[in-house]
């Protein structure tokens, strides 16, 4: 079976594009000698999409810096030959669709830094040491693990990528977790819990194939952005639970670590890095 002739880069179609979601850009390649292929309209539109010579998805852009191949439309102007639009828009992350697994910075953005306060119960100081309070009355003395009410500052952080993951599963997967490795932007293992996971853009998931007697098109979309909302503690978000006294309702100041009060982990670890922390 003779090779498919390919001719790139024809004026007819070529476009170029601008809207707030950042330029695009469209190049027309001529797919030739589909006649000697077998199979349907379809089969052979796929052949003329994936001959050697016709960019691929994820490619980049040979003279345009930051764009890559996000779909590849190809349709027939005889049954000999195709014409092949091949659309580039802004670079992406190149995961596969059961995953997010590129660490490609360019993908990643930090869109906001901030900071909240939020308010704790604690019963310990600024570097970890028991607060107790003690009181004497007469012969008798008490003492007593303090318990009070703090302010925190949390820094907040949001990362917008690429993903052609669903957005609800990256959701369920990390929503609620807290980092497994230490992370690149500071912080050890355990300090970072992810808040929300939210879509920024709908996404075109899978191919769409129309075809009839005389055309058929090909599409092939998978991307979509997500924004990853992480806040950070220092101290971690495990908690420390203790006994009380039942009647007083407050821990014993001789509580015993591992005994009368351990440290617990509330929240399931997840890595992070392939979004970019």
């Amino acid at each position: 079976m003779p090779p498919l002739q390919v001719k790139l880069d024809r004026t007819a179609g070529a476009r170029w594009s601008r809207s707030a979601a950042g330029d695009a850009v469209i190049r027309i390649a001529r797919v030739a000698g589909l006649s000697d292929r077998a199979g349907s309209v379809s089969d052979r539109l796929r052949d003329a999409i994936a001959s050697p010579g016709v960019p691929r998805l994820g490619d980049r852009h040979p003279t345009v810096a930051g764009l890559a191949v996000v779909a590849i439309d190809a349709e027939a102007e005889s049954p000999d030959v195709a014409r092949v639009s091949i659309r580039y828009g802004l670079r992406s992350s190149t995961s596969s669709p059961a995953a997010v697994t590129s660490h490609d910075a360019s993908a990643i953005h930090i869109t906001q830094l901030a900071a909240t306060m939020q308010h704790d119960i604690t019963s310990r100081d600024h570097v970890g040491r028991l607060l107790t309070v003690t009181h004497t009355q007469g012969e008798t003395t008490t003492t007593q693990i303090a318990q009070p009410r703090v302010s925190r500052p949390t820094p907040t952080l949001r990362l917008t990528r690429t993903v052609s993951q669903s957005v609800v599963s990256l959701a369920m997967q990390y929503v609620g977790s807290v980092n497994r490795h230490a992370c690149k932007h500071g912080g050890a293992p355990g300090t970072w819990l992810c808040l929300a996971v939210e879509a920024t853009t709908p996404a075109d998931a899978g191919d769409i194939t129309r075809a009839n007697n005389r055309t058929a098109n090909v599409t092939r979309r998978c991307e979509q952005r997500a924004v990853f909302v992480f806040a950070y503690r220092a101290s971690g978000w495990a908690e420390e639970i203790t006994w009380r006294d039942p009647m007083t309702g407050l821990p014993p100041g001789d509580l015993v670590a591992n005994v009368g009060r351990r440290t617990v982990a509330v929240h399931p670890q997840s890595d992070f890095r392939p979004v970019g922390l």
